[in-house]
């Protein structure tokens, strides 16, 4: 009875992992469509992705980085041949320093090539397409809804964050069992018995694998917590407390921001 018990519970602890894995919550990342197009049989997923940025101005982007096209499909030629034969003209050929309504994240793809991402947006009244770089956090689950944790008197939301999954221990560093400081133990300290790196060293380099949604204020530092693993050590440490080296912080959101202005906000 128990081994049948303890079977059950693995079955269920997988599926609820697997329910997990690319749960946004109706948010950004949620599959909106999934569709096949043309005569080549593209594969066409969408995700909602609702975000508003001011392009950068008198930045140089390539030139597909910031035109809004009328349709997607010029990713797939060259923009000569499109014109001389698909007669596909972007409907804004520069958008710097313009406000980019972005609505959606688009994979495309076929059979044996690697995926193209494009973001349906609004310009200025005018709805179309513009290139996508560095969009494929959302196909690797990434940000998606890992499950939640009750501790320290609140309900933490447990998010993917293997993307953006490492940082560097310089200091001494308390490693919890849960997020938060009331009411959770202390498992690990790095370097407890070891001289701290030196200025010039890069120290431990940890791996993240998840990260709270929501950010608190600890000796006033901001941050999230974020769930580690360091040889056969698992827990929580706290964002602030550690050099992660994220001028633009975890979610995709703040990716798309970066694209957008190249770091100029």
């Amino acid at each position: 009875m128990k081994k049948l018990i303890a079977i059950f519970t693995l079955i269920f602890t997988a599926s609820l992992s697997l329910a997990f894995s690319q749960n946004y919550n109706n948010g950004n990342g949620t599959v909106i469509a999934e569709e096949t197009w043309g005569d080549n049989e593209l594969q066409i997923v969408r995700r909602k992705h609702v975000q508003t940025i001011k392009m950068a101005e008198n930045i140089d982007f390539p030139e597909k980085n910031k035109a809004l096209w009328e349709h997607y499909s010029y990713l797939y030629e060259t923009k000569y041949c499109l014109i001389q034969e698909g007669g596909i003209f972007p409907l804004i050929n520069d958008c710097s320093g313009k406000v980019i309504h972005i609505m959606e994240i688009l994979k495309i793809s076929r059979a044996d090539e690697e995926p193209y991402y494009t973001y349906y947006v609004e310009v200025e009244g005018k709805k179309g397409y513009m290139f996508a770089e560095e969009c494929d956090f959302y196909d690797k689950g990434y940000w998606a809804v890992v499950g939640r944790i009750n501790s320290s008197g609140k309900q933490w939301t447990i998010r993917n964050a293997r993307y953006n999954g490492w940082f560097w221990v310089k200091e001494r560093l308390f490693v919890r069992d849960k997020p938060g400081i009331n009411e959770t133990n202390k498992i690990y300290l790095f370097y407890k018995d070891e001289e701290l790196p030196g200025e010039e060293q890069w120290g431990t380099e940890i791996e993240v694998i998840n990260a709270t949604e929501e950010e608190e204020i600890i000796d006033g530092k901001s941050g999230r917590w974020l769930e580690i693993v360091y040889n056969d050590i698992r827990g929580w440490v706290f964002e602030g407390y550690v050099i992660c080296d994220l001028e633009f912080g975890w979610t995709p959101e703040d990716h798309l921001e970066l694209q957008f202005t190249c770091g100029y906000r």
